[in-house]
């Protein structure tokens, strides 16, 4: 099973070891974090929507994808999850997001960045 955070607006966090992920929270979705062989811990943020791939080439958990990218994907499978992002002023993003990088949790801590990483600055690893 694949590791993963989910880091909300309100401040609440939905883990793989204490929740199924068919039971998050649909909405209000910062930053989601997933471990990662390249760069320890990946995150995946600054989208519309957030889609569950586990099957298929290319697979890694969690991506982002915009309302066509969601709607292709439910289209194609049923019983999909995906779940909304929204916005939020840029200090409480900037906020959510390092911590979603540096908490110490269950995820494996950030070695690097990847290409597709939103990289804030001033946030060292």
């Amino acid at each position: 099973m694949s590791s993963w955070s989910i880091y909300y607006g309100d401040g609440e966090v939905a883990n793989s070891a204490d929740w199924y992920i068919e039971d998050v929270p649909r909405r209000g979705v910062i930053v989601i974090a997933q471990a990662s062989d390249i760069v320890g811990r990946h995150l995946v943020s600054r989208f519309d929507y957030y889609i569950w791939e586990t099957e298929g080439e290319g697979a890694n958990g969690w991506y982002g994808v915009d309302a066509f990218g969601r709607d292709e994907y439910c289209l194609d499978r049923r019983g999909s999850i995906w779940l909304a992002g929204r916005n939020l002023k840029h200090e409480h993003f900037q906020a959510i997001y390092t911590r979603a990088a540096k908490e110490k949790n269950s995820l494996p801590l950030k070695s690097n960045w990847s290409k597709d990483e939103f990289r804030p600055s001033g946030l060292d690893l």
